[in-house]
């Protein structure tokens, strides 16, 4: 922990005094703050889980290894010191400016360390709160200067504003990806706001196709361009790839085009363009000797009425966008059926693509087959709030996910299918995350998550049902898999839940019950490694081994519990650990190792905030509230107070709430939320609400 400028009125202990038979002073030992949790891109705090697993331990009694999250570096709030960190990266970190924070390079202190210039790959830039102008970068020539071959930039949540010459300048060689997300570029000027060039000697226009085998990738994804004036366009493209998806151009000023490229290719989609000031005879897009794609965008009152509301293809035709009746750029779309899912996962991709389903939704695989992933980065996401209570269900068909590139899954329920929910395919350098996923009610097929590297046997005529022996021993190591904070119950399968052939697997925070199989829970064969934490099993029957069965020497396990399980073969309730015994050998004399916790210690998922828009049953109540008195009178006065069982009160923008009397006493599920984050104040007063009574929720979002 770390302490400062705190000030204590009698005696001299300003960190932690403890009052016993002495008075005991201790000091924090930190040399600086340190108290931003390690998250992934959801905001959802991380287990801390090593990935080596090749270490082999006997379990151990001792403190859960996965329960607290990973502290790392402080924010930044001062320009010199970020810059000189952003510059001396060497990749693989993530930088995180301080909520709040102003940057002005017009300051003289900040002359020496004026762009920002960045060269290393996997580097991760963003605001530490999500709300719009929380993270300003003011003035300048040029802000950001990004140099030479630069894979996997993210910057997420900064405001740009002000620059001179060019706000984001890169000068650039394949491969290149780099993502803007959340990002708002406001009262620029000078040529261009955003400058890509691309330094190839050769700069072929490539096809949609052809753009999966070449990584030239900018991507601005959910950013606002607002206001600004560029001669040359707001984002000016040579020899790249530009992905532009729920993107927000109005009220910008340029002389030619909004968006000019050269040898380039240009996939707009979902993305709103309005009021922009184009030059007589001018477009939204001019695409020199480049391709571009355009779908589901809203364009109204651009140009003079002579500009081209669209691009000029290569006959000088004007070809207007495929839009839409309103703007739909400030709120992402989310999929609701199997076909509108195929064509989200199918779209170009950035550096991560990222899908959500929508909340209440069932995608059913009953007849189709298996959706494919295989290339680049994927996140999808039950609703917002990437959670299982959001009802996002994946059921029926054979495989529903064949995946052989990096996936995160958060907050599914999987239920019926008949071979596998995910079959993991991929290499050991490939990533499969699990998070907060259900695998439920499922009465065939080899496993809930199969891993293994090779195609699935197909049973023949004579055969009902697959064994062990039935698969070939992979010839490389299996996909890398992490399954953490997920529920297996009424499995039933012909190997087990969690299959692991020749991979390397972790499951933390993991609960088993009511399962059927060669093992009740997880089953690891071939070799391959397997990290097993704080996971529960209950109530499962196993033909070798009640909850664990596994056929290698790397097994790392901690803090586990198992109660009423069985088995057939044997008399192994846990983990039973058959090392140089065949596959098919079911009298192997292998070792029975007992878990070590006496109780079930798994924790649940952390929840994120409330999702953006509410849900049917959730609905907010018509109109805002800007006074504290009408506030508390539609809360608490029995004559206009709230009936119903759940609900949300909007707080109107930048509306300032004064206290007065006595404080808003919540005793039912309501939510209080400023609107479209709009500054919502509350202030003065000794206790301005109180929550009273049992079994409730109660949530605050966005207020001051």
């Amino acid at each position: 922990n770390f302490g400062a400028e705190n000030v204590v009125q009698f005696g001299d202990c300003t960190d932690i005094l403890v009052a016993g038979t002495t008075l005991d002073c201790i000091v924090f030992d930190a040399a600086e703050c340190a108290s931003t949790f390690e998250s992934d891109s959801m905001g959802l705090p991380q287990p801390s889980i090593s990935p080596d697993l090749s270490v082999t331990s006997s379990p151990t009694r001792g403190p859960p290894t996965t329960a607290s999250p990973t502290v790392k570096e402080p924010c930044f709030d001062d320009w010199a010191t970020f810059s000189e960190a952003a510059r001396d990266s060497l990749g693989g970190e993530s930088l995180i400016l301080c909520a709040g924070t102003r940057f002005d390079l017009d300051d003289e202190k900040n002359a020496d360390h004026v762009p920002l210039r960045i060269t290393s790959n996997n580097l991760s830039i963003r605001c530490a709160s999500r709300r719009r102008d929380s993270c300003v970068v003011s003035g300048g020539s040029i802000q950001m200067k990004v140099t030479g071959s630069v894979r996997e930039l993210v910057v997420t949540g900064v405001t740009f504003s002000r620059a001179l010459v060019t706000s984001v300048s890169a000068d650039v060689s394949v491969p290149f990806d780099i993502e803007f997300v959340e990002c708002d570029w406001k009262n620029n000027t000078g040529s261009t706001t955003i400058e890509i060039t691309n330094l190839e000697d050769e700069l072929p226009v490539r096809s949609l196709q052809e753009q999966l085998d070449v990584t030239n990738d900018f991507v601005c994804d959910q950013c606002v361009f607002e206001s600004n004036k560029a001669n040359d366009g707001v984002i000016a493209a040579i020899g790249a790839s530009l992905f532009i998806d729920f993107t927000d151009f109005r009220n910008n000023e340029v002389e030619g085009s909004l968006i000019s490229t050269e040898s380039s290719t240009v996939n707009i989609a979902d993305s709103c363009v309005t009021d922009t000031g184009i030059s007589s005879g001018g477009s939204l897009i001019n695409s020199t000797n480049s391709k571009v794609y355009a779908e589901g965008s809203y364009i109204s009152r651009n140009g003079d009425g002579e500009a081209c509301d669209g691009f000029v293809d290569e006959f000088g035709a004007c070809i207007p966008f495929n839009g839409t009746d309103s703007c739909s750029a400030a709120k992402r779309r989310c999929h609701a059926d199997l076909e509108s899912l195929i064509d989200a996962l199918s779209r170009p991709q950035g550096v991560v693509r990222v899908v959500t389903i929508c909340e209440n939704s069932i995608i059913d695989f009953d007849g189709q087959p298996a959706i494919e992933l295989s290339d680049g980065r994927t996140h999808i996401r039950c609703g917002t709030r990437a959670s299982h209570r959001n009802s996002c269900f994946i059921i029926g068909g054979g495989v529903q996910f064949l995946v052989t590139s990096s996936l995160l899954l958060q907050g599914l329920t999987f239920s019926r299918s008949s071979v596998a929910s995910i079959h993991a395919a991929g290499n050991e350098s490939t990533m499969l995350e699990i998070i907060d996923c259900q695998f439920h009610q499922v009465e065939s097929g080899q496993a809930s998550i199969l891993i293994y590297n090779g195609d699935i046997p197909s049973l023949t005529s004579n055969r009902r049902r697959l064994a062990i022996t039935d698969f070939n021993e992979p010839d490389e190591r299996s996909m890398t898999v992490q399954v953490m904070f997920s529920s297996f119950f009424d499995v039933n399968v012909e190997l087990s839940p969690v299959s692991c052939l020749n991979c390397n697997v972790v499951v933390a925070n993991c609960q088993f019950e009511g399962n059927n199989g060669l093992s009740g829970g997880i089953g690891v064969w071939f070799g391959g490694s397997m990290d097993l934490q704080q996971s529960c099993f209950r109530s499962n029957i196993g033909e070798l081994a009640g909850s664990v069965y596994v056929t290698n020497e790397t097994v790392s396990e901690s803090e586990n519990w198992s109660d009423s399980n069985e088995v057939t073969t044997g008399d192994c309730l846990d983990l039973f650990s058959a090392t140089g015994c065949a596959v098919d050998d079911q009298a192997c004399s292998g070792t029975c190792v007992p878990f070590s916790s006496e109780t079930c210690v798994a924790l649940a998922a952390p929840t994120l905030a409330p999702t953006e828009s509410p849900t049917t049953e959730h609905m907010p109540i018509e109109g805002c509230y800007g006074d504290w008195d009408e506030l508390r009178d539609k809360i608490q006065n029995p004559d206009t107070s709230i009936q119903e069982e759940s609900v949300v009160l909007a707080l109107c923008s930048s509306s300032a709430l004064e206290v007065g009397g006595e404080p808003i006493v919540l005793d039912k599920n309501i939510s209080i939320e400023c609107i479209d984050d709009g500054d919502c104040m509350i202030s003065g007063g000794s206790t301005q609400f109180v929550v009273r009574g049992d079994e409730i929720s109660v949530s605050f979002l966005g207020i001051t």
